[in-house]
């Protein structure tokens, strides 16, 4: 199973790519099919039940879709998938995939601009800045390990007093969410990723 992202907030859309082969190389029969399950624990403690009973296109492949409820309180979505590849009396292949959740306020950006004096880090106003950053999980639980955020696409949002504008629309992390990008900063301004 293959997921369109690294990672997926509540009220995002999942997209996976689901190839399903046999252990011999064999072509699947006709009739193959793939069954699929996904539990997902909403506020309140309540959950939703997401299931489908597909056919396999011929190449044994199937493209899952569906949207994460926004009110969804979870850190993992777990696919469990079942694969009747066509035979009498066939018993299916089980196997489950996982990707992270992430919830929004438990975020962390880091920010280390190239310029520094003094161990102070700051921005120069007017004048182009390199600048690196980090992105970790933030759990609230003060013994949780800060992991490592790769995501697809963030952007850079200015805000001067009421009024927020994009500055840089796509800004991708290289490795671990860690990543850097140049910009002109404006002295009143404050940014956000």
């Amino acid at each position: 199973m293959d997921f369109d992202k690294d990672n997926y907030s509540a009220g995002d859309e999942v997209t996976a790519k689901i190839k399903v082969r046999r252990p011999d190389g064999e072509k699947l029969l006709d009739g193959s099919r793939l069954e699929y399950e996904c539990m997902i624990p909403i506020s309140g403690g309540t959950f939703t039940k997401i299931t489908g009973y597909e056919a396999l296109n011929g190449q044994g492949e199937y493209t899952l879709n569906f949207q994460i409820p926004s009110t969804a309180d979870m850190t993992v979505l777990s696919i469990a998938l079942r694969s009747y590849m066509g035979y009498f009396a066939d018993a299916p292949f089980v196997s489950s995939y996982s990707v992270p959740i992430l919830k929004k306020d438990a975020i962390a950006v880091q920010f280390f601009p190239e310029f520094a004096t003094d161990d102070n880090f700051s921005l120069v106003a007017d004048v182009p800045n390199k600048i690196y950053f980090q992105v970790l999980s933030d759990e609230k639980d003060e013994d949780a390990k800060k992991e490592p955020i790769e995501f697809f696409n963030a952007k850079l949002l200015q805000v001067n007093g009421g009024d927020t504008n994009v500055v840089k629309k796509v800004i991708k992390h290289i490795h671990q969410g860690r990543g850097s990008f140049i910009m002109i900063p404006d002295a009143s301004t404050k940014y956000f990723l």
